[in-house]
C-alpha cells in the first residue's frame, strides 16, 4: 500500500505540473513545476519524506536509462551540429560550472540556517 500511495503522490504532482504548464503556456516543463510542487508539499509536510523514499529512489536507480535515447539522437545528428561542436561543449561545460557554483552556495546557506535554527 505504501508504494501505491508513493507513485500516486509523485504521478499526481506531475499531473498537476502538466495542468499548470498548459495554463501559463510557459516554456517550462511540467516536470519543473511538479518537482516544485514535490518540494511544496515535502516543505509543508502535507507529505512525509518516507512515504515517497523507496519509489523515488527507484526512480533515480533507472534514470541513466532516460538518458540513451537523447544520446542515440545526438550522435545521429552529428553532421548537423559538426561546425557548432566547439560552442556546444563551452554551453556544456560553464553550464556545469554554473550548477555546480549554485549547489554549492545553496548547500552551505541551508547549512548555515540549520545551526542557526
Amino acid at each position: 500500500m505504501k508504494h501505491l500511495y508513493s507513485i500516486t503522490v509523485l504521478m499526481t504532482s506531475l499531473f498537476v505540473g502538466s495542468v499548470i504548464k498548459n495554463l501559463l503556456g510557459l516554456p517550462v516543463p511540467e516536470t519543473v513545476y511538479a518537482m516544485v510542487i514535490l518540494f511544496l508539499l515535502l516543505y509543508t509536510r502535507v507529505v512525509k519524506y518516507d512515504a515517497i523514499e523507496k519509489f523515488a529512489g527507484v526512480l533515480l536507480g533507472t534514470m541513466a536509462m532516460y538518458f540513451i535515447p537523447p544520446a542515440v539522437g545526438l550522435v545521429n545528428s552529428y553532421p548537423l551540429i559538426a561546425d557548432k561542436i566547439i560552442p556546444f561543449i563551452i554551453i556544456s561545460v560553464v553550464s556545469t560550472i554554473l550548477t555546480f557554483i549554485a549547489t554549492g552556495l545553496t548547500v552551505k546557506y541551508l547549512v548555515v540556517r540549520k545551526d542557526v535554527e
